[in-house]
Order: structure tokens, then sequence, then C-alpha cells
């Protein structure tokens, strides 16, 4: 059995202190949820998996959550806006099929938030 301790501490110290960090860490985290609202994507992917027009969901709506929630400084929001142009995203792409909506696992309402972030996004 491998056992992970410095010099000084004992293993259950250490343990202690590693439960202890993860705590701390979980607690950032749900912080960082409550911010945010359960309407944010996490990137997960499953949406594009399954999207007919290969629209890059999990690229568009991650931008769309920073420009609306990380940081409101209008150079950020410059790069933001950059960024979203470089996907060449056309929203007439979009088929209206909801299979992405079927396949996220946090039920976001992924078609809605796309007209989203391309009012946002081309907005002057």
């Amino acid at each position: 059995m491998v056992t992970y301790s410095s010099p000084g501490s004992s293993p259950r110290r250490f343990k202690r202190a590693a439960i202890n960090k993860a705590r701390e860490e979980k607690d950032e985290l749900t912080e960082t949820t409550v911010d945010l609202g359960a309407d944010f994507c996490r990137a997960c992917g499953y949406c594009v998996s399954v999207c007919p027009s290969g629209i890059p969901i999990d690229e568009i709506l991650p931008l769309l959550d920073r420009f609306q929630h990380v940081r409101t400084d209008d150079t950020y929001k410059q790069v933001l806006r950059r960024n979203f142009e470089l996907l060449g995203f056309d929203p007439n792409s979009c088929e209206e099929c909801r299979k992405c909506i079927e396949e996220c696992p946090y039920n976001l309402p992924v078609p809605d938030k796309i007209r989203e972030a391309y009012s946002v996004f081309t907005e002057s």
C-alpha cells in the first residue's frame, strides 16, 4: 500500500487536508454554478454529435455564457465577438429538429440560445 505524506505529517492528516481541499473546490464550483444559473453550457459536445447541420454548438454557447456572465469589459466582449465571427455560423443552418435538446444532459433550450448568441454577437 502506498501512502502519501510529507515529513512530520501523518497519512491521516494528509488525507484530511486533501478532503478539506476537495470540499473547498466543490464549494467554489457550487458558487459559480449558482452565479451562472442552471442555464449555461458545459461544452460536453453531446449536442454537436447529433446536429444534422454540424453547428459548433459547444463553441457558440460557451462564448455566449462568457459574454453574459464572466467578464463584461468592452475589450473582452470584442474578443468574444471576433471568436464568434471566426466560427462562420449561419443562423439559418439550424433545422430546428430539436435533437440537440433531446441529447443535452442539462436540457438547455439550444436553438433558442443559438439564436440569442447570433443576436448578441452581431448587434452593432
